[in-house]
C-alpha cells in the first residue's frame, strides 16, 4: 500500500529525509495508538534513513495515521 510520510514521526534516523515522501507500508490497528502505518527498515533505508547496519531490513517502524502519515492507495 502506498503511504505518504508527512514527517519523521519522532525517529531521529530520518533527520536527513525530505518530507513528504511516498513509501510502501501496511495499515494496522494498534490498541491504544489507533491506526498506524508500519514501514520496514528496508523501505526507510531506500528513502535515506540512517539506520544502524545491525538493524534487520525486516524490522518495522510505526507512524500514526493523520499526524505522521496518510494513505495514498
Amino acid at each position: 500500500m502506498k503511504i505518504k510520510l508527512l514527517n519523521d514521526g519522532g525517529w531521529d534516523f530520518l533527520d536527513f529525509v525530505k518530507f513528504p515522501v511516498e513509501v510502501e507500508g501496511v495499515i494496522e490497528h494498534e490498541c491504544g495508538m489507533g491506526d498506524v502505518a508500519t514501514i520496514t527498515s528496508a523501505e526507510l533505508k531506500r528513502i535515506g534513513a540512517t539506520l544502524n547496519w545491525r538493524i534487520s531490513d525486516n524490522n518495522v517502524w510505526w507512524f500514526r495515521l493523520g499526524s505522521e502519515c496518510e494513505v495514498l492507495s
